[in-house]
């Protein structure tokens, strides 16, 4: 059986509480919160399998002009892989090279109906 919950995350991916409990993300929230997640995480963070997580090594840090489109193409890859998602419609970008911060939306097709997610990484 698929997963349909986790624990629900703050915008800064801090365990969310309410009166001392953790709070649960289900639904369209836990959908939108594992896009959020698979989007941050960094391929090689996870130490027992570094082949798990989004390739920001290969397509934006350290490449001298990281190719918006490149980008694109990935994010939706690993977003059409979550379960539960059906399409993914679009992805936006916006990349602050100076603040080495990029910044987007994702607009997909989930089981639950469409999901809206937007998301930052610090690109360090």
């Amino acid at each position: 059986m698929a997963r349909t919950s986790s624990l629900l995350l703050t915008p800064d991916g801090d365990l969310a509480r309410e009166g001392g409990r953790f709070q649960v993300a289900k639904g369209k929230t836990y959908l939108g919160q594992k896009i959020v997640c698979v989007i941050r995480f960094w391929k090689g963070e996870y130490p027992f399998d570094l082949s798990v997580g989004f390739p920001w090594d290969e397509v934006a840090v350290g490449v001298k002009d990281p190719s918006p489109e490149l980008i694109r193409s990935e994010l939706r890859r690993h977003i059409s892989s979550i379960q539960g998602v059906t399409a993914v419609r679009s992805v936006d970008l916006e990349i602050d090279q100076g603040g080495r911060v990029l910044s987007g939306k994702a607009q997909a097709e989930g089981d639950l109906g469409l999901l809206l997610q937007t998301f930052e990484v610090p690109l360090l």
